[in-house]
């Protein structure tokens, strides 16, 4: 299993992209579904809310996986807010866990994704080949993956066979 798994936010996670929204404050609709203040639904792809949920309940093979954000945008406040609104279901189907406490690390600000994944390694001591990445911008699946990360490339949002492909790479 991989030690680290990071997801891109906007339009891999969740749609529509935080820049397309008009903002703060946010309000939650349900676990996969929040509104900003002028009514507009930010929702969760299914692939998205499949992989958290099954790296929060540690049914990976029982592997230690860390779950990491790295998003560019310029509206990370935003971003903070959506992520402590959603949530995936608690391990054993107990409670719910948002979707801030399920990742062990946020790199959420603008600039290269490669600067991103150059504080995940500090932070984890993990080596880039342990990190498994989900992203829906090709150039950013590129950069990353010349360091020696795994890459998933998501147009169009998470799918559960995104995830399923992602994993596989590990077996």
């Amino acid at each position: 299993a991989p030690g680290l798994v990071v997801f891109d936010l906007d339009d891999t996670v969740w749609y529509p992209e935080m820049y397309m929204l008009r903002g703060a404050p946010f309000r939650s609709v349900s676990a996969t579904e929040v509104e900003d203040c002028s009514g507009e639904a930010v929702t969760v792809y299914d692939g998205a809310r499949r992989a958290i949920t099954q790296i929060v309940a540690g049914v990976d093979g029982g592997g230690e996986t860390l779950v990491a954000y790295a998003s560019r945008t310029e509206c990370g406040e935003w971003a903070e807010e959506c992520l402590r609104l959603l949530s995936v279901p608690g391990p054993g189907g107990q409670g719910k866990v948002s979707l801030w406490d399920a990742a062990a690390h946020k790199e959420i600000y603008e600039g290269s994704k490669v600067q991103h994944f150059e504080a995940l390694q500090r932070k984890t001591g993990l080596e880039y080949d342990e990190m498994l990445f989900f992203d829906n911008e090709r150039w950013n699946i590129t950069e990353v993956g010349r360091l020696g990360v795994r890459c998933m490339y998501t147009p169009g949002g998470m799918t559960e066979e995104h995830w399923a492909e992602g994993v596989r790479m590990f077996e």
